[in-house]
C-alpha cells in the first residue's frame, strides 16, 4: 500500500477542489458523473394520520374525521 504524507493529501484536495476529471496514464483516477448517472429520484412517503390509541383516522369528505 502506497504511503499517503502531506504531500498526497494536497494533491488530492487540489483534483477535488478543482473539479475537474483526472487521468494518470491514461487511466482515470478522478471522475464527475451527473446526479441523473446514480439514478437517485426523490419521493414523498404520505404516512395516514394517527389518533391518540394508534388508530388510523378516516375522514369523509363534508364530514368529521372518526377513528377505526
Amino acid at each position: 500500500m502506497p504511503k499517503t504524507g502531506p504531500e498526497h493529501i494536497d494533491h488530492i484536495t487540489r483534483m477535488f477542489g478543482s473539479f475537474e476529471e483526472v487521468t494518470r496514464e491514461g487511466v482515470p483516477i478522478s471522475r464527475i458523473f451527473k446526479n441523473e448517472e446514480f439514478g437517485y429520484c426523490t419521493i414523498t412517503v404520505e404516512r395516514p394520520e394517527l389518533d391518540a390509541k394508534g388508530k388510523v383516522v378516516v375522514g369523509t369528505k363534508g364530514r368529521n374525521a372518526r377513528s377505526f
